[in-house]
Protein backbone atom coordinates (compact mmCIF):
# COMPACT_ATOMS: atom_id res chain seq x y z
CA UNK A 1 0.00 0.00 0.00
CA UNK A 2 2.76 2.45 0.96
CA UNK A 3 4.61 1.79 -2.30
CA UNK A 4 1.47 2.42 -4.35
CA UNK A 5 0.86 5.68 -2.47
CA UNK A 6 4.48 6.77 -2.98
CA UNK A 7 4.40 6.08 -6.72
CA UNK A 8 1.02 7.78 -7.10
CA UNK A 9 2.42 10.87 -5.34
CA UNK A 10 5.39 11.06 -7.69
CA UNK A 11 3.18 10.54 -10.75
CA UNK A 12 1.34 13.78 -10.02
CA UNK A 13 4.67 15.49 -9.19
CA UNK A 14 3.97 16.05 -5.49
CA UNK A 15 5.88 15.39 -2.28
CA UNK A 16 4.88 13.29 0.72
CA UNK A 17 6.23 13.46 4.27
CA UNK A 18 5.89 10.19 6.17
CA UNK A 19 6.64 9.15 9.73
CA UNK A 20 7.14 5.51 10.70
CA UNK A 21 5.81 5.30 14.26
CA UNK A 22 7.24 2.86 16.79
CA UNK A 23 5.31 2.38 20.03
CA UNK A 24 7.27 1.19 23.07
CA UNK A 25 6.12 -2.35 23.92
CA UNK A 26 2.78 -1.64 22.27
CA UNK A 27 1.02 -4.92 23.10
CA UNK A 28 2.10 -4.73 26.75
CA UNK A 29 0.69 -1.22 27.27
CA UNK A 30 -2.99 -1.81 26.51
CA UNK A 31 -4.93 -0.45 29.50
CA UNK A 32 -7.66 -2.93 30.44
CA UNK A 33 -10.07 -0.36 31.88
CA UNK A 34 -9.76 1.73 28.71
CA UNK A 35 -10.14 -1.40 26.59
CA UNK A 36 -13.40 -2.36 28.31
CA UNK A 37 -14.69 1.17 27.79
CA UNK A 38 -13.84 0.99 24.07
CA UNK A 39 -15.59 -2.38 23.73
CA UNK A 40 -18.72 -0.91 25.27
CA UNK A 41 -18.65 2.23 23.08
CA UNK A 42 -18.08 0.08 19.99
CA UNK A 43 -21.29 -1.81 20.68
CA UNK A 44 -19.86 -5.19 21.68
CA UNK A 45 -22.56 -7.26 23.39
CA UNK A 46 -22.36 -7.34 27.19
CA UNK A 47 -21.97 -11.13 27.17
CA UNK A 48 -18.77 -10.95 25.12
CA UNK A 49 -17.54 -8.03 27.23
CA UNK A 50 -18.10 -10.05 30.39
CA UNK A 51 -16.08 -12.98 29.02
CA UNK A 52 -13.21 -10.70 28.01
CA UNK A 53 -13.36 -8.98 31.39
CA UNK A 54 -13.14 -12.34 33.18
CA UNK A 55 -10.17 -13.23 31.00
CA UNK A 56 -8.21 -10.08 31.87
CA UNK A 57 -9.44 -8.37 35.04
CA UNK A 58 -7.99 -9.19 38.49
CA UNK A 59 -5.15 -11.11 36.86
CA UNK A 60 -2.13 -12.00 38.99
CA UNK A 61 1.27 -13.40 38.05
CA UNK A 62 4.24 -14.97 39.79
CA UNK A 63 7.81 -15.05 38.49
CA UNK A 64 9.76 -18.28 38.76
CA UNK A 65 13.44 -17.81 39.66
CA UNK A 66 16.29 -20.22 40.37
CA UNK A 67 15.68 -19.69 44.07
CA UNK A 68 11.92 -20.23 43.84
CA UNK A 69 8.83 -18.20 42.98
CA UNK A 70 8.05 -14.61 43.86
CA UNK A 71 4.83 -13.51 45.51
CA UNK A 72 1.72 -12.78 43.45
CA UNK A 73 1.70 -9.45 41.63
CA UNK A 74 -1.45 -7.95 40.14
CA UNK A 75 -1.19 -6.60 36.60
CA UNK A 76 -3.54 -4.23 34.84
CA UNK A 77 -2.41 -3.83 31.26
CA UNK A 78 -1.26 -5.68 28.16
CA UNK A 79 -2.87 -8.29 25.92
CA UNK A 80 -1.94 -11.96 26.16
CA UNK A 81 0.77 -13.23 23.85
CA UNK A 82 -0.30 -16.18 21.73
CA UNK A 83 -4.01 -15.61 22.31
CA UNK A 84 -6.02 -15.50 19.06
CA UNK A 85 -8.16 -12.72 20.54
CA UNK A 86 -5.21 -10.41 21.32
CA UNK A 87 -4.65 -9.05 17.76
CA UNK A 88 -8.34 -8.17 17.45
CA UNK A 89 -8.39 -6.38 20.81
CA UNK A 90 -5.19 -4.49 20.02
CA UNK A 91 -6.39 -3.47 16.55
CA UNK A 92 -9.60 -2.11 18.05
CA UNK A 93 -7.63 -0.29 20.75
CA UNK A 94 -5.17 1.30 18.31
CA UNK A 95 -7.91 2.18 15.83
CA UNK A 96 -9.81 4.16 18.47
CA UNK A 97 -6.57 5.85 19.52
CA UNK A 98 -5.66 7.02 16.00
CA UNK A 99 -9.22 8.08 15.18
CA UNK A 100 -9.45 10.24 18.29
CA UNK A 101 -5.97 11.70 17.79
CA UNK A 102 -6.16 12.49 14.08
CA UNK A 103 -9.78 13.61 13.77
CA UNK A 104 -9.87 16.64 11.45
CA UNK A 105 -6.13 16.54 10.71
CA UNK A 106 -4.22 15.69 7.53
CA UNK A 107 -3.86 17.23 4.07
CA UNK A 108 -2.96 14.28 1.83
CA UNK A 109 -5.80 13.20 -0.45
CA UNK A 110 -6.31 10.21 -2.73
CA UNK A 111 -9.43 10.29 -4.88
CA UNK A 112 -10.73 13.25 -2.90
CA UNK A 113 -10.46 11.39 0.43
CA UNK A 114 -7.96 12.39 3.12
CA UNK A 115 -5.51 9.59 3.93
CA UNK A 116 -3.81 10.03 7.30
CA UNK A 117 -2.39 6.62 8.10
CA UNK A 118 -1.41 3.21 6.84
CA UNK A 119 -1.31 0.65 9.62
CA UNK A 120 -0.99 -3.04 10.32
CA UNK A 121 -1.14 -4.09 13.99
CA UNK A 122 1.41 -1.86 15.75
CA UNK A 123 3.15 -0.80 12.51
CA UNK A 124 1.79 2.71 11.96
CA UNK A 125 2.71 5.24 9.26
CA UNK A 126 1.56 8.87 9.35
CA UNK A 127 1.58 10.87 6.12
CA UNK A 128 1.05 14.48 5.08
CA UNK A 129 2.01 16.74 2.20
CA UNK A 130 3.33 19.50 4.47
CA UNK A 131 5.98 19.11 7.15
CA UNK A 132 4.08 21.34 9.61
CA UNK A 133 0.91 19.26 9.19
CA UNK A 134 2.84 16.06 9.92
CA UNK A 135 4.35 17.65 13.05
CA UNK A 136 0.87 18.57 14.27
CA UNK A 137 -0.38 15.03 13.67
CA UNK A 138 2.53 13.54 15.61
CA UNK A 139 2.08 15.96 18.53
CA UNK A 140 -1.61 15.11 18.75
CA UNK A 141 -0.92 11.36 18.49
CA UNK A 142 1.58 11.57 21.36
CA UNK A 143 -0.90 13.50 23.52
CA UNK A 144 -3.80 11.11 22.98
CA UNK A 145 -1.49 8.08 23.03
CA UNK A 146 -0.46 8.90 26.59
CA UNK A 147 -4.12 8.98 27.60
CA UNK A 148 -4.27 5.41 26.28
CA UNK A 149 -1.08 4.45 28.13
CA UNK A 150 1.04 4.35 24.95
CA UNK A 151 4.51 5.90 24.60
CA UNK A 152 6.34 6.59 21.36
CA UNK A 153 9.91 5.31 20.94
CA UNK A 154 11.87 8.36 19.76
CA UNK A 155 14.95 6.32 18.83
CA UNK A 156 13.09 3.93 16.53
CA UNK A 157 10.57 6.37 15.05
CA UNK A 158 11.83 7.60 11.64
CA UNK A 159 10.79 10.22 9.08
CA UNK A 160 11.20 10.39 5.31
CA UNK A 161 10.27 12.74 2.51
CA UNK A 162 9.21 10.97 -0.69
CA UNK A 163 10.05 13.24 -3.61
CA UNK A 164 11.84 13.40 -6.95
CA UNK A 165 14.42 15.52 -5.13
CA UNK A 166 14.22 14.34 -1.49
CA UNK A 167 15.30 16.74 1.26
CA UNK A 168 15.46 16.23 5.05
CA UNK A 169 12.42 17.12 7.16
CA UNK A 170 12.57 18.55 10.67
CA UNK A 171 10.18 16.68 12.95
CA UNK A 172 10.60 16.70 16.73
CA UNK A 173 9.23 14.71 19.65
CA UNK A 174 9.76 16.29 23.07
CA UNK A 175 12.41 18.58 21.54
CA UNK A 176 14.30 15.60 20.09
CA UNK A 177 14.64 15.60 16.32
CA UNK A 178 13.64 12.39 14.57
CA UNK A 179 16.11 10.68 12.28
CA UNK A 180 15.64 11.18 8.53
CA UNK A 181 16.07 7.98 6.52
CA UNK A 182 16.47 7.37 2.79
CA UNK A 183 15.08 3.84 3.01
CA UNK A 184 12.93 1.97 5.51
CA UNK A 185 11.73 -1.63 5.67
CA UNK A 186 7.97 -1.64 6.25
CA UNK A 187 6.08 -4.93 6.44
CA UNK A 188 8.93 -6.74 4.71
CA UNK A 189 9.29 -4.31 1.80
CA UNK A 190 12.05 -1.74 1.41
CA UNK A 191 10.68 1.77 0.80
CA UNK A 192 12.98 4.49 -0.54
CA UNK A 193 12.63 8.26 -0.66
CA UNK A 194 12.78 8.29 -4.47
CA UNK A 195 9.75 5.98 -4.70
CA UNK A 196 11.54 3.48 -6.94
CA UNK A 197 11.71 -0.30 -6.59
CA UNK A 198 15.37 -0.83 -7.55
CA UNK A 199 16.68 -1.16 -3.97
CA UNK A 200 13.81 -3.45 -3.01
CA UNK A 201 14.43 -5.71 -6.02
CA UNK A 202 18.17 -5.92 -5.31
CA UNK A 203 17.43 -6.73 -1.67
CA UNK A 204 14.94 -9.44 -2.65
CA UNK A 205 17.40 -10.98 -5.11
CA UNK A 206 20.12 -11.04 -2.42
CA UNK A 207 17.78 -12.82 0.02
CA UNK A 208 16.72 -15.30 -2.68
CA UNK A 209 20.36 -16.08 -3.54
CA UNK A 210 21.09 -16.71 0.14
CA UNK A 211 18.10 -19.07 0.32
CA UNK A 212 19.30 -20.87 -2.82
CA UNK A 213 22.75 -21.37 -1.30
CA UNK A 214 21.24 -22.95 1.83
CA UNK A 215 19.38 -25.54 -0.28
CA UNK A 216 22.01 -25.85 -3.00
CA UNK A 217 22.50 -29.59 -2.47
CA UNK A 218 18.79 -30.16 -3.08
CA UNK A 219 18.57 -27.98 -6.20
CA UNK A 220 21.69 -29.49 -7.78
CA UNK A 221 20.89 -33.11 -6.87
CA UNK A 222 20.00 -35.90 -9.29
CA UNK A 223 16.28 -35.42 -8.77
CA UNK A 224 14.10 -35.06 -11.85
CA UNK A 225 14.64 -31.69 -13.57
CA UNK A 226 10.96 -30.76 -13.50
CA UNK A 227 10.80 -31.47 -9.76
CA UNK A 228 13.86 -29.32 -9.11
CA UNK A 229 12.34 -26.47 -11.12
CA UNK A 230 9.20 -26.68 -9.02
CA UNK A 231 11.31 -26.59 -5.86
CA UNK A 232 13.14 -23.48 -7.08
CA UNK A 233 9.84 -21.77 -7.87
CA UNK A 234 8.46 -22.73 -4.46
CA UNK A 235 11.42 -21.87 -2.23
CA UNK A 236 13.32 -19.23 -4.21
CA UNK A 237 10.97 -17.32 -6.49
CA UNK A 238 8.50 -16.82 -3.65
CA UNK A 239 11.24 -14.91 -1.80
CA UNK A 240 12.48 -12.96 -4.81
CA UNK A 241 9.00 -11.87 -5.93
CA UNK A 242 7.51 -11.02 -2.53
CA UNK A 243 5.41 -7.88 -3.00
CA UNK A 244 6.00 -7.85 -6.77
CA UNK A 245 2.35 -6.89 -7.32
CA UNK A 246 3.23 -3.35 -6.23
CA UNK A 247 6.42 -2.98 -8.28
CA UNK A 248 6.70 -0.58 -11.20
CA UNK A 249 9.52 -2.07 -13.25
CA UNK A 250 12.01 -0.07 -15.26
CA UNK A 251 14.23 -1.63 -17.91
CA UNK A 252 17.14 -1.92 -15.46
CA UNK A 253 14.92 -3.64 -12.87
CA UNK A 254 13.66 -6.15 -15.42
CA UNK A 255 17.26 -6.88 -16.41
CA UNK A 256 18.17 -7.60 -12.77
CA UNK A 257 15.32 -10.09 -12.47
CA UNK A 258 16.17 -11.81 -15.76
CA UNK A 259 19.82 -12.08 -14.71
CA UNK A 260 18.77 -13.62 -11.41
CA UNK A 261 16.59 -16.16 -13.22
CA UNK A 262 19.54 -17.27 -15.34
CA UNK A 263 21.71 -17.34 -12.21
CA UNK A 264 19.29 -19.87 -10.70
CA UNK A 265 19.16 -22.10 -13.79
CA UNK A 266 22.95 -22.07 -14.23
CA UNK A 267 23.55 -22.98 -10.58
CA UNK A 268 20.90 -25.69 -10.77
CA UNK A 269 22.54 -27.27 -13.84
CA UNK A 270 26.09 -26.62 -12.52
CA UNK A 271 26.95 -24.48 -15.53
CA UNK A 272 29.65 -21.94 -14.70
CA UNK A 273 29.95 -18.56 -16.44
CA UNK A 274 33.44 -19.64 -17.53
CA UNK A 275 32.01 -22.61 -19.44
CA UNK A 276 31.07 -20.29 -22.32
CA UNK A 277 27.53 -21.64 -22.49
CA UNK A 278 25.11 -19.02 -23.79
CA UNK A 279 21.98 -18.14 -21.84
CA UNK A 280 19.85 -19.22 -24.80
CA UNK A 281 21.33 -22.71 -24.61
CA UNK A 282 20.73 -22.85 -20.86
CA UNK A 283 17.11 -21.81 -21.40
CA UNK A 284 16.59 -24.50 -24.01
CA UNK A 285 18.11 -27.09 -21.71
CA UNK A 286 15.86 -26.05 -18.86
CA UNK A 287 12.78 -26.15 -21.13
CA UNK A 288 10.46 -23.87 -19.18
CA UNK A 289 7.39 -25.55 -17.74
CA UNK A 290 4.04 -24.49 -19.12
Amino acid sequence: MMRIIAERTLEIDEELCVCFIDWQKAFDRVNWTKLMQILKETGIDWRERRLISKLYMDQKVRVRLDTGETGSVQIGRGVRQGCCLSPILFNLYSECLTKEALDGLGDFKVGGQIIQTVKYADDLVLMAKEETVLQGMIDRLIEIGRCYGMEMNVEKTKVMKISRQPTPVTIKIDQKQLENVKCFKYLGSLLTDDGRCTCEIKSRIAMAKAAFSKKKNLFTSKLDLNLRKKLVKCYIWSIALYGAETWTLRAVDQKHLESFEMWCWRRMEKISWTDYVRNEEVSKGISYMK
